[in-house]
């Protein structure tokens, strides 16, 4: 088959996901709307056709409904594993093409055989890749040269420049003085920080889950 500009197709084993719809045409002054994802991570592995259709939903409206973005706030997957990072990938895929993502990476998805060892081993660039983020989420950089784990996407919608800084679960101190080093060199974009966990309640920094080893 031919595969057209619109047209983002991704192929793994027998299955075969195809998305057809058209990107939104935002102009200068038009309404927009930025769409949330919240924890997926039920779906990534017991439902993953609940997932499919909410991503297939945004793309098939975002031509009629202005949708300019997907924010994904973490617990894309529930246990950091592979298969379900593949169900997450294989979804997502659907918006390739139409609408961008961004993505940030919760608490289980830095599991490690049930618990938060140690930073780093999050499956996300194994099934998220760099170059599938330059293409498809208006990649701006990353703190760690070839890992999302912290990351940065730049927008410009209906004229207006957005930075989306995404930071990892409990971001660590270098995190955030790497995010604001990059918030300075775009002192004329509107930020929108996304995040799993950041602050408690009363405006604290978050420990976490006291089991964790990561809050220790």
């Amino acid at each position: 088959p031919t595969v057209g500009l619109n047209v983002a197709t991704y192929v793994s084993g027998q299955t075969h996901l195809v998305s057809t719809y058209p990107p939104p045409d935002i102009a200068e002054g038009d309404h927009y709307t930025i769409v949330v994802f919240p924890d997926t991570q039920y779906f990534a592995r017991t439902y993953p056709d609940i997932l499919t259709r909410m991503a297939d939903w945004v793309a098939a409206h975002a031509a009629d409904q202005n949708l300019a973005a997907v924010l994904h706030v973490g617990d894309i997957t529930d246990a950091n594993v592979p298969t379900q990072w593949l169900n997450a990938y294989r979804s997502m895929s659907l918006l390739h093409g139409v609408v961008p993502y961004v993505l940030a990476i919760g608490n289980h998805d830095m599991l490690d055989g049930g618990v938060i060892r140690e930073r780093g081993r999050t499956l996300l660039n194994e099934y998220f890749s760099i170059q599938a983020a330059e293409r498809y989420s208006n990649l701006g950089g990353t703190m760690v040269p070839g890992r999302l784990d912290n990351h940065y996407a730049l927008f410009t919608l209906a004229g207006t420049d957005y930075l989306v800084i995404s930071l990892e679960y409990l971001p660590p101190d270098e995190a955030l003085a790497w995010a604001n080093e990059v918030v300075a060199r775009h002192p004329n974009h509107k930020v929108i920080y996304l995040t799993h966990a950041y602050l408690t309640h009363a405006g604290t920094k978050s420990t976490g889950p006291a089991n964790e080893n990561l809050a220790r």
